[in-house]
């Protein structure tokens, strides 16, 4: 109640000085700011996010170009494509054994 006793306090001590423009202003602030569904708030969190995505692109740009250069290399060798196949696929010869460690 003491809170509420302040509040009343304070807008009668700043009545005079208060005219429907201030009003206006300060709601417009409010709704812009806080309210609705591209706030400010909104604004910042979606530039985060921004951020982060175009970081993911460049990651998996990175990850790609170099899934591509493999494959150019393994195209044309016999060799390094079956050391792919064993390392990826497990994959073996006859009369070899596969030993799987998993930590």
């Amino acid at each position: 109640m003491n809170s509420m006793k302040k509040w009343i306090d304070f807008i009668n001590k700043h009545k005079h000085r208060v005219n429907k423009y201030h009003i206006t202003i300060v709601v417009f602030l409010v709704v812009t700011f806080f309210v609705g569904d591209n706030t400010f708030w909104d604004g910042i969190r979606y530039g985060k996010k921004i951020k982060s995505l175009q970081e993911e692109i460049k990651t998996c740009r990175k990850d790609n170009d170099s899934k591509i250069s493999q494959l150019k290399a393994m195209q044309g060798d016999k060799d390094s494509l079956e050391e792919f196949a064993r390392e990826q696929f497990h994959m073996a010869k006859e009369g070899e054994d596969i030993f799987l460690i998993v930590e």
